[in-house]
Formats: C-alpha cells, sequence, structure tokens
C-alpha cells in the first residue's frame, strides 16, 4: 500500500483498500477520504 511495514505494524487499524469496478483504480485523494469517513461514520 506505499507504506513502510514498521508503520502498519504500529497501526492501530488497517483499512481495506478500496476497490473499483475495473483494472483502473484511480481516487482522488479527496474522494478516497470521502469514502473512508462515509464508511467510518455510518456505522
Amino acid at each position: 500500500w506505499g507504506l513502510e511495514k514498521s508503520i502498519l505494524t504500529e497501526a492501530d487499524y488497517v483499512l481495506d483498500p478500496i476497490d473499483g469496478v475495473g483494472e483502473y483504480n484511480h481516487l482522488s485523494v479527496r474522494a478516497a477520504v470521502a469514502i473512508i469517513l462515509d464508511r467510518l461514520l455510518a456505522r
């Protein structure tokens, strides 16, 4: 995911990556944050 493994082991939570419909999985940072916050706050 582009992070150093030591950072991942120190994290309290690791969210699954957001998968797109096709092979092209590019989202802007704002769109990705909006989706993640929506999923976290909807719980």
